[in-house]
Parts: structure tokens; sequence; C-alpha cells
């Protein structure tokens, strides 16, 4: 039987809005991450809202924002409940670096770029407490270099620093899988290094491009070190005990699968506007977090753009992508997955005992807004 044509108009409506509805808010799983409210912090100016280093801590006394000037050296330090700047420490001896961690106010982790392979550890005062040569050459990929950023964060257990790296333009037809060490555990005193990170074998089989796909992201839990790297549907577990590795599945259901480059591409393995090209027009998976108030892990999923949208004059706009949050419970068990667009600065996150701090990209750089998401339960 033939439907009037207003029917079909109606049901062909209702096909293009169910993609859209679909994107907004997946309604597979009994909850969501919903917006709460937000948190605002006053700059001053000469310190812009996007940062190398942001950070929430705590002690027994009081809650605190920092905030790192990455052009001056200089962390503004907030009182987290009001938005009051308390202070400012300068490390400015330590110009240049290329990773910050901030740790607690007696300790400020700073790796040093330059002939030497340095990490520094300083306290507020610019005082510096430990000072080590890794003796990693920067091309050796045998020996990693320590190298930290916002979502590849050190963890300090006694006089051993865990710690992933992040690397760039690998070629799979020339580097072999052993070879390319991404961290592990390195002991502060003896200098002793236990490498045991390394790529899934899956991604030396196919072709990722020159870039993006190489990039791997971290978090730790109490036992764990877990990395998210951006062309796996998986998430890899490194226990800091024994070393042993594990994974779980932890994939989008906005997409199916990442596809790698096709063998014709292969030829033009550094051409770097076409692996640009080839990431913004693919899925991918970016950081991962862990929230040890609530004991659930956050990862973020990358949906692919439209290949039309690249502008080669503007490689670096042409591969942000549109966004979602995976919430997995503490046993890794999916709970929900939330569309957030192009919204947010995924590099500064933040989790508090509010919920997951999500750095807002405003126009306005005298302030630097988070809006706060948690887990509520579908209606």
């Amino acid at each position: 039987m033939l439907l009037p044509d207003h029917h079909l108009a109606f049901l062909l409506f209702l096909i293009l809005l169910l993609p859209a509805c679909r994107e907004k808010k997946n309604s597979n799983y009994g909850y969501s991450l919903l917006k709460t409210g937000e948190k605002v912090f006053l700059l001053d100016d000469d310190t812009p809202p996007v940062s190398l280093s942001t950070a929430y801590y705590e002690n027994n006394e009081k809650q605190f924002y920092l905030h790192l000037n990455d052009y001056r050296s200089k962390y503004l330090v907030y009182d987290y409940q009001t938005g009051d700047l308390l202070t400012k420490f300068t490390l400015s001896r330590y110009q240049n670096p290329y990773g910050w961690y901030f740790n607690s106010f007696d300790s400020i982790f700073v790796c040093a770029r330059g002939l030497e392979n340095l990490i520094f550890i300083a306290d507020s005062s610019g005082n510096q407490k430990y000072r080590k040569n890794t003796e990693s050459d920067l091309y050796d990929s045998t020996v990693p270099e320590v190298l930290c950023t916002p979502t590849n964060p050190v963890l300090f257990r006694g006089d051993t620093m865990f710690y992933s790296r992040i690397v760039v333009g690998v070629d799979p037809g020339i580097a072999k899988r052993s070879d390319i060490v991404l961290g592990g555990a390195y002991n502060l005193k003896t200098g002793e290094r236990y490498n045991y990170i390394y790529y899934p074998h899956f991604m030396f089989i196919n072709y990722y491009g020159f870039i993006h796909y190489w990039y791997n992201h971290t978090c730790f839990n109490e036992r764990e070190m877990i990395v998210s790297f951006v062309a796996s549907e998986y998430l890899y577990k490194y226990s800091l005990q024994d070393f042993s590795t594990d994974s779980v599945m932890c994939c989008s259901d906005f997409f199916s699968g990442i596809k790698p480059m096709t063998g014709s591409l292969r030829k033009v393995s550094y051409s770097q506007e076409k692996s640009a090209r080839y990431y913004a027009s693919s899925p991918s998976y970016y950081a991962v977090f862990y929230d040890k108030y609530r004991k659930l892990y956050y990862r973020i999923a990358e949906l692919p753009n439209k290949k039309r949208e690249f502008d080669k004059s503007n490689p670096m706009e042409s591969v942000r992508k549109r966004q979602t949050i995976i919430v997995l419970d503490r046993n890794f068990n999916k709970i929900a997955e939330t569309y957030i667009g192009k919204s947010y600065r995924i590099a500064n996150t933040l989790i508090t005992p509010d919920g997951l701090l999500l750095s807002r990209r405003d126009p306005d750089e005298s302030t630097i807004t988070y809006d706060i998401y948690k887990l509520a339960k579908n209606d």
C-alpha cells in the first residue's frame, strides 16, 4: 500500500532526524554524563587559558586549582572552591620545558629538552630537589626519553617513576615493534629502567599514517597504568607490581572500527598533509582518565569529519573532531557514552570531587571555564 505524500515526507524527516538524535544522546545505556554546573577562574593579563599543565590538588586543609603559564614558566594557584587567586610561583630556571606535571606543592616534575634529557623535581619556591640525566638519545627508540604531557601523567611510588612517552613519525616498514619502547618504570636513584610498554602488534600489520595514530594516552588507578592507543578499540592495563599486561574492550557505539590507510597511500607515508587528511576523516580514540572518587574510567572517542571539511591551509584546525565520552565502571564494564561535540580542550581535563571537569573553548581568554559533568541515570 502506498503512503500519502505527507506521510512519506514525515517518514523521511524521521529518518534524517534519527542520526542527529543518536549523536546527542546514546540511549543504549542506563546512564549519561550530564552537565551540572561550571567553575570559572580569572587569569592574569599574560596567562592564556591554553596550558601544558592544569591540575586539581587537595590536602587536609584545602582544595586548589593550578594553571601553568607556559610562556612565563609560572603556576597560578587558586582556591578551588571560591575561585580566588591565592598566589603565583615561578620556576624561571626551567625555561622551555617539554613536560610539566604538578604532583604536590613540594614536588613539581619538569622535563627539559636539550643536549641532555633531564628530569627535574622542584618545589614551589623553585628550589631543585632532584636532577637527573636519563641518558636517553632522543633518536634511540630502544631507550625512551621521559616525556610528560597533560594526557600522559607520571606516577611516583617511592623512588620509582612510572611513565609513558609519545612517539611521532614511526614508519612500521622500517621500525621493529620490539625496538620502539613507550615507557615503563624508572628508578630515580639508580637510573635503572624497566621497559614494558610497546605498541599493539596490529599497528605494524596495517598502516595508520605518520602522525596522530601513533600517540598514546595514559592514566593510573591504584594498581595499574591504563593506556589508550588512538587506533585501538581496547584499553591496555599494565600492573605496577609485576608489570603483567592485560586488555579490555572499550569501543564507541558511534562508529564501527578504524580502517587503516590504503596500500596506495603507503608510498606517501611521510606526507603530513595526507596523514592529517586520513586522521581527520577517520574515527579515533583519545585520552583516558580515572575518576578515583567514583571509581570510573572516561575514554574520549572522536567521530570522523567529512572529507570536504579539510582545509589544507589550516590542517591543525581540520583535524579537530567531534567527540564522545565513554564511561566504564570499576570493572571496566561500559555504562554510558555521551556526545560532547568540539566544545572542549580535553588536555586540560580535571577529575575532582565535584565530577568530571571539561575546559570549555571560549572566545574570552581572560578566564578559563570548566563545565562540570556527573553520571546520572537516564529518564
